[in-house]
């Protein structure tokens, strides 16, 4: 029986325009027929619409030139054409350059049909570095901010004579959670108990009605309360929440209820009408950013809108019977499955045992870098003594090398060589292949995730009855991650992500599983909103928010059993399995961030992808399958020269018939790739 099943829906991820664009242009060899060719390109609304996304300045640039009131300059055909070529090859979403569109896995003679119709959809939404600086201009003013309700900081925990919490500094979009340190005195403990005993949270008058019975003037209490939302020891209802509601909803509808006189909330309501508006994208922005130059008269506007790109289509079904051989072929790579070296994880839950032992001791304690044991790099780590700010240097060990030696690596050198030999064809891998690898494993691959993805390429060839599959890459922790971002888009995919997620914590009948809900930085807030897939989350981030059960930091526990750390809430008497249910890269993250996201992956990490290890920096790779699905493509290594030896056709010419290089290729640098034809 196969390990892995098949949901009954997809998310397919399409360029705006198709390929056959891409190619037209790069088999022009003359200057004006280029130009030409894009002229007539750009006079489609769309393509204009998503290059004003992108940039509002050079689109105005190329629209003058569309116009034929300005010359056009090397550099803006050579930009033009990027953006022509990005917009015909690349589907991985970005604006309205690309775009999603919901699909279903079903009973079906026909094994692909995706058929697109011209009903693409643009929705748009303020960028969240725009709508974060309006919430602090709002916050300034003493109409609004004294009749707000103020949640205390959800990492806020006891340690002696301190309390200790997160804080987010923000620099522009990017964003760092330092750990503060604060001495506890008889007035701050107060303060904290009674939001304790009010679910913490508490409107701003009842803090000054706290204070003013305690024996503070009415004046005293105000700055003890203004202080301790610029310390952020408490935050208002304002601030953004990544899960639930959007986050201009969410601000609208507080302000529905504090803004009396409607200065900020008649602009906003307007703004949320454009968004929804048919209008074009460059009439939309123009009256938004009329719209918001009285909110935020200092922020650069420039990136004010960001765009999401539901595709149109009549057509978007998938066979599950086409899709049933790679499937069980995902099992058979399970030898893969790269062995985790010494993580931060690992590292840590080995420091547990031997601190710990058997004992039972509180999240926060394990993760404090003084009392406890720390986490990861404990960069963004500081010591602060009531005002003062002290920083701490920590150790970091030497990185480790980029490409290394794993369990494989001797078949992976004598496919190589045997490629090589044969003039570097195509590496098959068998299930000898993989039987060897597996006995090369220290431990037997018996468990997955319990819910995961695939990416890829799914490819046809016309000589071939079965599908191919490129597997970009495989995993985990829920098959949600890549696509929650898109929930708002559909709600076929919406209702199913719920689904998938009751189906996940069905497998765990003894156990919460929980989402994490964290802010990190407005770079971040853009494609970190999702819906709330789960009945709990684990706030790292002040929310308000009824709908859903939270569990308290202060609530969550460890221990060892069986060699594992268990997360225990003490509150609900059970089990707790963190979930990230998004892209977010939360490497960089605060500790107690990272180490929910990481304890998603204890002992069932999936990665099938092929590991060339230490052959990784070779000139050129063959490609490597196994059966129906291409583990990794061909590469070929140039390195960048300052000077061509010669005029460049010429020179690209030689290095082609040299190293074999196909006509049509990606390039890719960083996270760039590009299609290009020869």
């Amino acid at each position: 029986m196969s390990l892995f099943h098949l949901s009954d829906y997809f998310l397919l991820r399409t360029p705006l325009l198709p390929a056959a664009s891409a190619v037209d242009l790069l088999t022009i060899t003359e200057r004006h027929e280029i130009e030409e060719k894009l002229r007539h390109l750009f006079q489609n609304e769309q393509l204009k619409e998503a290059l004003f996304l992108a940039s509002p300045a050079f689109s105005a640039e190329v629209q003058k030139w569309l116009e034929y009131k300005k010359e056009s300059s090397s550099k803006m055909i050579a930009s033009l054409l990027k953006y022509a070529i990005r917009m015909s090859t690349r589907s991985t979403p970005f604006g309205l350059f690309a775009g999603v569109s919901f699909g279903n896995i079903a009973v079906s003679e026909k094994k692909v049909s995706l058929i697109r119709s011209n009903a693409n959809q643009a929705v748009l939404k303020l960028d969240t570095t725009i709508l974060t600086k309006i919430i602090e201009q709002i916050s300034k003013d003493k109409r609004i901010y004294s009749q707000l309700y103020y949640r205390l900081n959800p990492t806020l925990y006891l340690d002696g004579k301190y309390y200790k919490y997160y804080q987010k500094v923000t620099n522009g979009k990017k964003g760092q959670h330092i750990l503060k340190r604060i001495r506890l005195t008889p007035i701050l403990d107060r303060v904290i108990q009674y939001f304790e005993h009010n679910k913490k949270t508490s409107h701003y008058q009842s803090l000054i009605d706290l204070l003013q019975g305690l024996g503070a003037s009415i004046t005293h209490a105000a700055l003890f309360v203004n202080n301790l939302i610029s310390l952020g020891i408490i935050s208002s209802e304002l601030q953004p929440n990544v899960i639930g509601r959007g986050y201009l909803d969410s601000l609208i509808t507080t302000l529905e209820r504090v803004d009396k006189e409607g200065n900020y909330l008649n602009p906003l309501l307007t703004i949320r009408k454009w968004l929804h508006s048919s209008q074009s994208v460059i009439e939309i922005r123009t009256a938004i950013l009329k719209l918001l130059q009285p909110l935020a008269p200092d922020l650069d506007m420039t990136n004010s809108l960001q765009g999401d790109l539901l595709i149109g289509m009549d057509e978007n079904n998938l066979s599950d019977t086409a899709l049933d051989h790679i499937r069980d072929q995902f099992q058979d790579l399970l030898p893969l499955c790269n062995q985790a070296k010494l993580t931060d994880f690992d590292r840590f839950r080995a420091a547990f045992s031997v601190k710990y032992e058997d004992r039972m001791v509180p999240l926060t304690t394990a993760l404090d870098p003084d009392i406890g044991i720390g986490y990861g790099r404990q960069e963004g780590v500081y010591n602060i003594t009531d005002e003062i700010l002290g920083e701490v240097n920590n150790i970091t060990p030497a990185g480790e090398k980029k490409y290394g030696d794993h369990h494989y690596q001797d078949l992976v050198i004598e496919k190589f060589v045997e490629s090589v030999k044969n003039q570097f064809t195509e590496i098959q891998l068998t299930s000898k292949d993989l039987d060897h690898i597996a006995k090369q494993r220290k431990q037997t691959v018996n468990t997955i995730p319990s819910s995961c993805y695939a990416i890829g390429n799914l490819l046809r060839s016309s000589c071939q009855e079965n599908l191919f599959f490129n597997l970009v890459t495989i995993g985990g922790s829920s098959s949600g991650n890549l696509i929650s971002r898109f929930a708002h888009l559909d709600e076929k995919l919406n209702n199913k992500l719920k689904e998938s997620a009751d189906t996940e914590q069905q497998q765990f009948p003894n156990a919460i599983l929980a989402e994490i809900c964290h802010y990190p930085d407005n770079n971040a807030g853009n494609i970190i909103y999702r819906p709330a897939l789960r009945k709990a989350t684990i706030c790292l981030s002040p929310t308000i928010d009824k709908e859903q059960e939270q569990i308290d930091v202060n609530d969550l526990y460890l221990f060892i059993k069986d060699q594992r750390l268990i997360l225990w809430s003490r509150k609900f008497n059970k089990m707790v399995i963190p979930r990230l249910t998004t892209a977010h890269n939360f490497e960089q993250g605060m500790n107690i961030y990272k180490f929910l996201a990481d304890f998603q992956f204890q002992n069932n990490r999936l990665d099938l992808s092929w590991n060339w290890g230490i052959m990784k920096e070779q000139p050129r790779l063959p490609r490597i399958s196994y059966k129906n699905i291409i583990l990794s493509r061909a590469q070929w290594r140039i390195h960048k020269l300052a000077k061509y030896r010669s005029t460049p056709q010429p020179f690209t010419k030689n290095i082609q018939a040299e190293l074999a290089i196909p006509a049509m290729v990606i390039i890719s640098s960083a996270d760039t790739h590009s299609l290009t034809y020869s």
